[in-house]
């Protein structure tokens, strides 16, 4: 009996050090990357959002609600047009996701490589919490690298 009660204890500590580190997770919505001058391809967008997330749900303490997340829930469509993305729908998307945070992504090409400037805004406020650019190789392994130090730039300030 003694021994249960040990195991029961060692249990609830371990849920309740688990629901401890969930809870200070931070979500992180990525919608479309905004090419304003269309200067790289749907497949390339996609792989940039998609490096994007990976980055960001790689570090510590935070999550990333990427494109089949946010697709369902809102038209990407109002994204790509207008570059910008409301208060009003960055409040709907908090609410319908649970995310707390955007992560906008404009992309511009600068000779072989590409820019790519993000910005990390609260959703409920729509203040600017964080904003970097990084200059990238215009292929899949400079997006993932770049894309990972880019994040780990965005998120250093958040913590």
């Amino acid at each position: 009996m003694k021994n249960l009660k040990q195991i029961f204890m060692v249990l609830f500590f371990a849920c309740t050090m688990v629901a401890s580190a969930t809870a200070q997770r931070r979500t992180i919505a990525i919608p479309e990357v905004v090419d304003r001058n269309e200067c790289i391809s749907s497949a390339a967008k996609s792989m940039l959002r998609t490096a994007l997330a990976n980055a960001v749900a790689s570090h510590p303490g935070f999550a990333a609600y990427d494109r089949v997340d946010i697709d369902t829930i809102l038209d990407e469509h109002m994204f790509q047009q207008s570059g910008l993305v409301s208060e009003e729908t960055m409040k709907e998307l908090g609410k319908m996701t649970g995310a707390q945070l955007i992560l906008i992504s404009e992309v511009e090409i600068i000779g072989q490589n590409i820019l790519v400037t993000g910005k990390i805004i609260d959703i409920e406020t729509g203040q600017i919490l964080s904003m970097k650019d990084q200059i990238m190789y215009n292929h899949v392994m400079g997006y993932k690298q770049g894309c990972k130090t880019l994040a780990e730039n965005l998120l250093k300030p958040i913590r």
